[in-house]
Order: C-alpha cells, then sequence, then structure tokens
C-alpha cells in the first residue's frame, strides 16, 4: 500500500512538472536579438535570401511553441534546439554580411568610375569631332546626351552614400553604356569623315 501510494504521489509529481514546463522565453529572445542585429545591419537588402530562411525559421519556433502550449505535456526540448540553430545560424552570419555589403559597394564604386571614365573619353573625342555642315546638329545633339549622363553621376555617389549599392551599380553602368554609344558614334562620324585618330 505503501508502495502503491508512492508511486501514485511520483506520478502525480512528473505530471505537475511536465505541465508546467516553461517555454525558453530568454532563448528564444536572444534568437531573435541575433537576427535583430542583422535585420539592422541591411539583411534584407543585402542578402533576400538569408533574411527570407531566418524568417521561416523564426516562424517554424513560433509554430513548435505553440504545439507545445496546446498540449497537457509539454516537451520544449525541439524548440529549445531550433532556437539554438537559429541563433548560431545567425550569429555566424554577420561577418558574411559585411562581406557582402563591402563587395557591394566595391562593385558600385569600380562601375562608378568607369563611368565617369566613359565620360571622359566621349568628352574628349567630342572636343576633336570634326564640325561640318552635315555632322554639327548630330555633334550638339550628342553633346546635350553626354551631359545629361555627367549630370547623372552625382546620384550615383548619392546611392552609394546611401548603401543602396544595387541601384548604383546599375545606374553607373546604364551611364557607362550611353558615354560608350556616344564615343562609337563619335568615332564612326570621325572614321567615315577620314578624320579618325590612328
Amino acid at each position: 500500500m505503501k508502495n502503491v501510494r508512492l508511486l501514485l504521489i511520483g506520478a502525480a509529481a512528473l505530471v505537475l512538472v511536465a505541465g508546467c514546463a516553461k517555454p525558453p522565453q530568454q532563448e528564444l529572445t536572444g534568437a531573435q536579438d541575433a537576427v535583430k542585429v542583422l535585420s539592422d545591419s541591411g539583411l534584407q537588402k543585402f542578402a533576400p535570401d538569408t533574411a527570407k530562411k531566418l524568417n521561416a525559421d523564426l516562424e517554424a519556433i513560433n509554430q513548435e511553441l505553440k504545439v507545445q502550449e496546446d498540449k497537457w505535456f509539454k516537451n520544449y526540448d525541439k524548440a529549445k534546439q531550433m532556437i539554438a540553430t537559429l541563433k548560431t545560424e545567425a550569429e555566424g552570419f554577420k561577418p558574411q554580411l559585411e562581406q557582402i555589403k563591402a563587395q557591394m559597394k566595391a562593385d558600385a564604386t569600380n562601375a562608378l568610375e568607369a563611368a565617369k571614365a566613359a565620360v571622359a573619353a566621349a568628352k574628349e573625342l567630342l572636343a576633336n569631332a570634326p564640325v561640318g555642315k552635315g555632322s554639327k546638329a548630330d555633334i550638339e545633339a550628342m553633346t546635350m546626351d553626354l551631359t545629361a549622363v555627367e549630370e547623372s553621376l552625382p546620384a550615383v555617389q548619392t546611392a552609394i552614400d546611401s548603401e543602396d549599392y544595387t541601384t548604383a551599380t546599375q545606374q553607373a553602368n546604364n551611364a557607362k553604356a550611353k558615354a560608350d554609344e556616344i564615343s562609337a558614334a563619335v568615332q564612326a562620324a570621325m572614321e567615315k569623315m577620314g578624320t579618325a585618330k590612328k
């Protein structure tokens, strides 16, 4: 009888402990903070795929916590493991995010320098272009186009300064392409008139 009583008391204690298991809120907060640090550093802008994965992992953790909350016998071991994995991944990705940002900034800066060089080359060609009766209007039109290209370059620098490297690179590449196009047109005109530089 005594043994039966002890078994009943032990079972009751087990039910009480299992039923009162607390969710790992402190661990979850730590993982959420690690993700927030990345978000504040531009995770969505510079690594959207990783941002999507980490947010999906957070959602999965919340779902697991909800499943356990609805149970009589709660077990948060799986949630704790998921939280620990997420925190490790988030903290481990921070150096990679900084590398991605640095590379994108370098790419945008190089694209801007290439655009400036293309504009300078086109200006030099235009300055030496022969202005004849049939080419004067064309030269003036190309000069105006090149001026517009040159005036677009400060916006590229502004985009770089605001860490919008994708837009900056696209704008710089577009400017370079336009300047190269003008150079090619001037070169073709000069060759047609026999005044191209050898």
